[in-house]
């Protein structure tokens, strides 16, 4: 069965090296993987549906009436997924370490502890003082739950 990781790239604007380097491979590898000259494993394809948001059964070329490269198609849960993954694969392992802590405290506070956590970020990064300036920057069409 003939895979769909070049379709999924190339929508997705990304080279094979850039993805290879996403999965810490070598670009040769990554393009056997492509070429269906190696199998894909089931870690890397659980990682590759994260880096193009998209499900094992789209890599596969299992049949899906759904066009993974349009936004709107997207549930919420996709949409969160799609920028907890954009996220993460650019965090430093600092970063990550203190981005794990935040989702453990997340997940045993309230709804109300919720919302109030995610205000007061609003807060510090409006504030200018905390605000990180790089090349990972969410625009407003790219962030979903901030859409109005």
């Amino acid at each position: 069965m003939k895979n769909q990781l070049r379709d999924i790239r190339q929508s997705k604007g990304l080279t094979q090296k850039q993805v290879a380097e996403l999965l810490n491979i070598t670009e040769g590898g990554y393009s056997h993987l492509e070429n269906g000259r190696r199998k894909i494993s089931d870690e890397t394809l659980v990682r590759l549906s994260s880096i193009f948001n998209c499900t094992v059964d789209d890599i596969l070329g299992a049949p899906c009436s759904r066009d993974i490269t349009k936004k709107e198609t997207l549930s919420l849960d996709d949409q969160t997924r799609a920028i907890s993954n954009q996220l993460i694969n650019h965090l430093s392992t600092d970063e990550m370490l203190s981005f794990q802590s935040l989702m453990r405290s997340f997940s045993q506070i309230s709804s109300e502890g919720k919302k109030r956590l995610a205000e007061d970020a609003d807060t510090l990064l409006r504030s200018g003082k905390y605000a990180k300036f790089g090349k990972f920057t969410f625009s407003k069409e790219d962030h979903p739950l901030q859409a109005s």
